[in-house]
């Protein structure tokens, strides 16, 4: 871990609605991505205090940390943009293959923090519609992928932005995701998933159902209920663009209110000795939820064209995303996590 606890800027997150409890109770994947100097998944915050505004508003938009010239730890915003700002000067076929995805870094020469150009690999966060860049050394190829070991080959060709393929399955580096750095290449990640039980296969989706019923009534992790969605979901569903979308959010944003909702009338009705809900919904029942409330708000990727209605970045003071010392885009030393973990 590049931070701790310790340091984190309690006062940034209150202007996001936020006080310590509920940011320490946030899942372990997205305090551990906040640690390591990742971006957190997309997130909303219903309850952000906007400078000059007397009330508060909702803003959706992935976290990260950054330290400040005094040395103290900044809690950096990204929201959603509705346009792509070219802040690296890529050219148009170099932006064309990063949003395609055929290729997941630019070599780039940018200013870095010390006002002196180097050289930096510039990634395309599909969710928030930005371009990033990350310090060559930051980036670290996991040791094992399911299980299977990784070879010294494989390692360097997963950290040079290669397809790489373990058991059959292809995984690439993705340096904006808050779990692991790594992504399945599209194919498999869209199909429907086999049921054992009623209970999915997916340690993510798995996962997703506890943080789900155990109620998170304070902050709404969008991104998981939309994977959740999309395991629903037949080929075609454009995770990503259905996200840029803000009547699809605001849908998941109900539909994560009505789940908590029905949980807590379900954990009334009993409990164990260890006080833990006896009645929790099913998956089922939680994709059903979801469905309903988000599912016409989907967005089909060969299907739907056009510029799907963005939600603009909203100014909050302490957390806007700085410069680098000439004015240029800085480098992110983002670090995706290279230890032992399951997709």
């Amino acid at each position: 871990m590049k931070y701790s606890k310790e340091q984190l800027p309690w006062q940034d997150f209150a202007v996001l609605g936020l006080d310590r409890p509920q940011v320490l109770s946030f899942p372990k994947s997205t305090i551990d991505a906040l640690l390591s100097g990742n971006r957190t998944s997309l997130m909303r915050f219903e309850n952000a205090k906007i400078p000059g505004m007397s009330s508060s508003y909702p803003i959706d938009g992935k976290l990260s940390l950054k330290k400040g010239t005094d040395g103290q730890l900044q809690l950096l915003i990204h929201p959603i943009n509705p346009e792509l700002k070219n802040n690296f000067e890529l050219s148009k076929s170099e932006l064309k293959y990063l949003e395609s995805g055929k290729m997941v870094f630019i070599p780039k020469l940018v200013t870095g923090e010390d006002g002196k150009l180097e050289e930096a690999l510039v990634a395309y966060d599909q969710v928030t519609n930005e371009l990033v860049a990350f310090k060559r050394e930051g980036l670290k190829a996991p040791n094992t992928i399911n299980g299977t070991k990784l070879t010294p080959q494989q390692q360097k060709d997963f950290v040079m932005g290669k397809s790489i393929t373990v058991n059959g399955d292809n995984y690439q580096i993705d340096p904006n995701n808050e779990t692991a750095g790594v992504k399945k290449q599209a194919g498999a990640i869209r199909e429907r998933p086999q049921t054992i039980n009623n209970k999915y296969r997916s340690p993510e989706l798995i996962m997703d159902i506890m943080l789900l019923t155990t109620g998170l009534g304070h902050y709404v992790l969008l991104w998981h209920l939309a994977k959740m969605l999309l395991h629903s979901r037949s080929l075609g569903f454009s995770l990503e663009k259905s996200l840029h979308n803000r009547s699809f959010r605001n849908s998941l944003a109900d539909a994560q209110k009505e789940i908590v909702q029905k949980q807590q009338e379900l954990s009334r009705q009993g409990v164990d000795k260890d006080g833990k809900a006896t009645k929790t919904l099913s998956m089922d029942e939680l994709i059903g939820i979801i469905e309903k409330k988000a599912g016409e708000h989907i967005v089909i990727d060969k299907i739907e064209s056009g510029k799907q209605e963005a939600a603009g970045g909203q100014s909050v003071a302490v957390i806007q995303k700085k410069e680098g010392p000439s004015g240029g885009p800085s480098i992110r030393d983002e670090e995706p996590r290279s230890r032992s973990f399951k997709v």
